[in-house]
């Protein structure tokens, strides 16, 4: 993990109006918990929401430690760190988490045997985040980037023959035709912040690319499995892990 060094908007700056909530709950409560969506949100480049755990347990209507409980459960792909420098190296200022991830805590909980009451207020916390996620600042974020990435993700197959020299496809070996394709090895539809990198890739004839739209393969355990079953290369699968680890390192939100 590693600091989130891209973020555009904070909740606070966004001037959102507190939301209402029918259903006789105290209004202090859900004043606690809008603050603390509020509080808590960072809007990242490309739109998505991301979560200081700080916030965590304010959001989920649950005690602090179950709440690092579930942050500890989390995975590269859902946190990044917040650091500056300090005395003795890096110091951690903040950990953030993917939005998405934390609307699953709080799906959970109120499918879990929780108190009426309690699933009400975790009820009005996924309203809360629908209004953050929903903004006008972050659509605008995510259609902007959804425009930038459909004009890189045009330049990748050049991109990466012309840096590593292709001249076969890079699954069956097969001399590589002018009409070749660049297909993502983890699916752009599922892994948005990779879709821009041409590592995260390999260049093959349009045949290769409709056996694997066919198979719908969307992640590099899928692929690796099907080249190995059809005795394809799979050279390529070292490489990935390779860069994957060193963007990892950077953070997936950096």
């Amino acid at each position: 993990m590693s600091s989130l060094i891209h973020h555009k908007i904070k909740g606070e700056d966004l001037g959102l109006e507190f939301l209402e909530y029918e259903g006789g709950l105290a209004q202090g409560t859900l004043r606690g918990i809008f603050n603390a969506w509020i509080a808590a949100s960072v809007i990242d480049q490309r739109g998505a929401l991301w979560v200081k755990a700080s916030q965590l347990h304010t959001i989920l209507r649950t005690k602090k430690d179950k709440a690092r409980y579930f942050l500890g459960g989390a995975g590269k792909r859902d946190k990044v760190q917040m650091t500056a420098p300090g005395m003795l190296g890096e110091k951690v200022l903040e950990t953030l988490v993917r939005s998405t991830k934390v609307c699953e805590w709080v799906n959970q909980s109120i499918q879990s045997p929780t108190a009426t009451r309690t699933a009400d207020y975790l009820k009005y916390s996924e309203a809360v985040y629908r209004k953050v996620r929903d903004c006008k600042e972050a659509r605008l974020l995510r259609a902007e980037f959804r425009e930038q990435l459909e004009s890189t993700q045009k330049n990748l197959k050049k991109q990466r023959v012309k840096r590593l020299k292709i001249k076969h496809d890079e699954l069956t070996g097969a001399s590589l035709e002018r009409s070749a394709n660049f297909a993502h090895i983890r699916a752009a539809c599922v892994y948005f912040e990779m879709a821009d990198k041409d590592w995260n890739g390999v260049v093959i004839n349009v045949e290769t690319h409709q056996v694997l739209t066919k198979e719908g393969i969307l992640d590099e355990g899928e692929l690796l499995h099907f080249c190995e079953k059809k005795k394809w290369k799979t050279d390529w699968h070292g490489t990935f892990k390779r860069e994957l680890k060193v963007f990892e390192s950077v953070g997936v939100a950096a």
